[in-house]
């Protein structure tokens, strides 16, 4: 490994991308999973080492992920949800040691099913955050049966808020290009709404809206999640299996080196120990290491150490609505019609998208891994080579 050689103006502009980048979308993932705050800290410090920016584009194996690990931590907790991230560690480890080609069972198709499932399942997960209904459910059948019984009586003042921060990341990027490629959209969004939360909703007044609220970060509370509650072997093996899935493809559509499978996989292992998830960012996988990232993690955990009181005014609508946007701003409408080159493509595409939507990530995720080795084998398949 050498040492990228980077002007300091260069490294300070990465950085600052690479910070505003991860920030808020893993802080909005902790948050609106229910993991906490400390589980946002270790999931960014994590993907800051990680990332490469010049491939941040495929994003969606993040949104699928988080998708994974909301669904069994609110199904079976912090414990389970540990060790589910454990086991995919080990899992990517075993793959780098095998030397295992992930590539040769992967189908296009399948993986556009996911990224549209993904999306949607984002979007109607998330909606009872940004519009305040408090409706609960771990799929999309499931939380729309809840706002069908409790109806939609929104937080106006949360409405507003998920709506700048919509506007923000839709217009900032288009009309300040060159800014958001030194500050990112989402970070500007968030930053935004809890300024104006602070201005309308004052700290010695009840908030009007739901807040991220204050959060610790005691070794009792974010050390060893793994020993504080009851395991469930199913909810491992399930997760576990599903995570390792989506992060093995994101690795293997920028990489698919082995070292890159090991390095993710003993990210996985590390954040297992802690409250926290890591995110399956696309890893640096070129032999020139930056050192941009190091700045952005220790920003992570100054801010988020020094600045709790700053911290905890974020509306949580805001969060909700940068998962939301950011997740159909990750779709990558130009593939969908690769799905439509015969029939077996396009019956995944179907399938998939419709068994995630009714029975949840873990087993979408699950049923697409099983089509996606299956189809593998098809004279189609053929055609999606080299191009996942």
């Amino acid at each position: 490994m050498k040492l990228k050689k980077t002007p300091v103006r260069d490294i300070v502009c990465e950085s600052s991308y690479i910070f505003t980048f991860i920030f808020p979308l893993a802080l909005s993932m902790a948050v609106c999973s229910g993991i906490g705050v400390a589980g946002g800290l270790f999931g960014t410090v994590i993907a800051c080492l990680l990332i490469s920016i010049k491939k941040t584009r495929l994003i969606i194996p993040v949104f699928s992920a988080y998708l994974i690990v909301s669904e069994t931590f609110r199904q079976y907790g912090a414990s389970t949800t540990a060790a589910a991230v454990g086991f995919a560690g080990i899992l990517m480890i075993a793959v780098a040691l095998s030397g295992f080609d992930f590539k040769k069972v992967v189908f296009k198709p399948v993986l556009i099913a996911v990224m549209l499932a993904s999306a949607i399942s984002v979007t109607v997960l998330e909606t009872t955050l940004y519009f305040g209904i408090g409706a609960t459910g771990n799929t999309v059948g499931e939380m729309i049966e809840s706002y069908r019984s409790l109806g939609f009586h929104p937080n106006w003042r949360g409405i507003l808020y998920g709506t700048i921060v919509m506007v923000i990341m839709i217009t900032y990027p288009r009309k300040f290009k060159k800014a958001d490629s030194i500050v990112r959209a989402p970070f500007v969004a968030l930053a935004a709404t809890l300024v104006l939360n602070v201005f309308l909703n004052p700290a010695d007044m009840a908030s009007a809206i739901r807040e991220i609220g204050t959060y610790s970060f005691a070794p009792s509370e974010i050390l060893f999640p793994a020993f504080k509650g009851g395991f469930s072997l199913i909810g491992i093996l399930t997760s576990g299996i599903s995570l390792f899935v989506i992060t093995a493809y994101s690795v293997s559509a920028e990489g698919n080196e082995r070292s890159d499978y090991a390095v993710t996989g003993g990210a996985n292992l590390f954040a297992s120990f802690f409250m926290g998830a890591f995110i399956p960012f696309c890893s640096r996988n070129h032999k020139k290491i930056s050192l941009a990232g190091i700045p952005a993690a220790v920003l992570t955990v100054v801010i988020l150490f020094f600045f709790r009181d700053a911290i905890a005014r974020i509306p949580v609508a805001s969060c909700a609505v940068i998962l939301i946007v950011g997740a159909w701003q990750s779709v990558r409408w130009g593939e969908i019609k690769k799905a439509f080159i015969d029939v077996p493509s396009l019956a995944c595409l179907i399938a998939v998208t419709a068994f995630m939507l009714l029975f949840g990530a873990v087993r979408g995720m699950l049923f697409g891994a099983l089509c996606s080795f299956l189809c593998s084998f098809l004279p189609s398949a053929k055609h999606f080579i080299n191009d996942n």
